[in-house]
């Protein structure tokens, strides 16, 4: 973006802010557009409230050192020209953004729910939270059939052909979805026999990887489908939170479809964990040193905690006096 230093600029009217300290949180509250600034900043904004170029406010030797920041000002709409109506703006993005919401051109992803049901019970899942108040429960029909999943995979397919797009992404989520393994293996066979020549598949599953046996993980290597997996801790942490039906430990399980990966020669590239209060104080950096140890290079972590703000003080210190020194810095070699 060039920066034009005589064209007359205006402090957005829209531009919000909160003070903490020497520095503020602003943004834009019809762009969003949020930024850390400094209490300067928001003081050389303020000399735009009656509207003046920029050579009326600095010399060019300061324009041309301060050139990024003015630039982050004119991008976040934190500094606009004298006559833009912001409004009109946004409305005209609004329609155009519904425009090709219509025609189908922002559609490149496509998530087929392969399950309602789960062999699992995590005590902090939404899914089955959510599931307890809805009429979805007593459907019977809790897998996806191959004929529905064929039906929008043709339909998507097509949406992507009609914008000359060749990259198909392709989820399978749940539930659990290989509770659905026979519905998903023909999924995959299906994709790349009827349109491989077409497109190129990037296909991902969210799983507990407890039913993951050897054929499986060779079928999941075979269409390189990108695993995204959990483990909330280790043993004693894992079991307060990832539970079967039954209410047992699900550590085990777990673990053994990890290893029928590895034996596939398709080992997890990372894991997420989730934290919260009933496995807290059953985690330390072990659970990231022993990702690393299996060759793992990515590592999220999800806080549910939903008691008192001192137990997020207490996660917050954790983190940054348990997990950051040592570990994080292993986990990157």
């Amino acid at each position: 973006m060039q920066i034009d230093t005589s064209l007359i600029l205006a402090k957005s009217q829209f531009v919000q802010t909160v003070l903490d300290g020497n520095t503020a949180v602003a943004w834009h509250s019809l762009f969003g557009n949020p930024r850390t600034v400094s209490i300067e900043t928001l003081e050389f904004l303020d000399e735009f409230r009656e509207p003046k170029a920029l050579c009326d406010v600095l010399d060019e030797e300061t324009i041309d050192s301060q050139r990024e920041a003015i630039r982050e000002l004119l991008t976040a709409s934190f500094l606009i020209p004298k006559e833009f109506d912001e409004r009109t703006f946004l409305g005209e993005k609004i329609k155009e953004r519904q425009g090709n919401t219509a025609s189908g051109s922002l559609i490149d992803y496509l998530e087929l729910i392969m399950s309602e049901a789960c062999n699992f019970r995590c005590t902090y899942c939404i899914h089955f939270n959510n599931l307890e108040t809805s009429d979805r429960i007593n459907n019977p029909k809790k897998f996806m059939r191959f004929e529905v999943a064929r039906e929008a995979i043709d339909k998507y397919l097509s949406i992507l052909q009609q914008h000359v797009k060749t990259m198909a992404t392709i989820n399978f989520g749940g539930g659990e979805p290989l509770l659905a393994w026979p519905v998903t293996e023909r999924i995959l066979e299906y994709c790349v026999s009827r349109y491989g020549r077409e497109f190129t598949f990037r296909f991902s599953i969210n799983t507990n990887a407890s039913l993951i046996t050897l054929e499986i993980a060779k079928k999941l290597k075979q269409y390189r489908v990108e695993i995204a997996s959990s483990l909330d801790g280790l043993h004693e942490g894992n079991n307060k939170v990832r539970l079967t039906k039954a209410g047992r430990g699900t550590f085990q399980k777990i673990l053994k479809g990890f290893e029928n990966l590895e034996a596939a020669g398709y080992p997890l590239e990372g894991i997420a964990v989730t934290v919260n209060e009933c496995n807290f104080l059953f985690l330390d950096e072990t659970i990231i040193d022993w990702a690393a140890k299996r060759g793992m290079f990515m590592f999220r972590s999800a806080e549910r905690f939903a008691a008192t703000i001192c137990v997020l003080v207490l996660q917050a210190a954790y983190m940054d006096a348990v997990i950051a020194p040592r570990s994080l810095a292993n986990f990157q070699k």
